[in-house]
């Protein structure tokens, strides 16, 4: 199995594109740029969804008038276009009182919970002498 090279995220900042292993992440809306310059500008950062609200949205909201939901939705949006089978770029982290998200510009590995392996018996070993 072939080990594929990183698709690193970053910004060329003369014109502000989005790449994505030097091809242009098309389709971003407002607060996916948003969000996403945000993550580039301090990548592996941990920030709560409150910090990121007030970082992206419009002056005229305020932490309350966003809800989680929103955010996610938003966070939703970015990793189906940085969908990448081996990779995960954006990551989820739980914390108290809120949790948030973080950015690894390379993308961190996906790692797959182990699922325990049973070994199904035949009919004949369940049979009742």
């Amino acid at each position: 199995m072939a080990i594929s090279q990183p698709q690193l995220v970053y910004m060329h900042k003369p014109n502000r594109q989005i790449y994505k292993g030097g091809i242009p992440l098309e389709g971003l809306t407002g607060l996916q740029y948003a969000l996403l310059v945000q993550f580039l500008k301090h990548p592996q950062m941990r920030f709560t969804k409150s910090e990121l609200i007030l970082a992206c949205w419009p002056d005229e909201y305020s932490v309350e008038g966003v809800s989680d939901d929103s955010l996610y939705q938003i966070i939703r949006g970015l990793r189906h276009k940085l969908q990448d089978k081996q990779k995960s770029y954006i990551v989820s982290w739980r914390g108290l009182p809120e949790g948030g998200y973080y950015f690894q510009p390379a993308g961190a590995p996906q790692i797959m919970p182990q699922v325990p392996q049973f070994q199904v018996q035949s009919q004949a070993a369940w049979a009742v002498s």
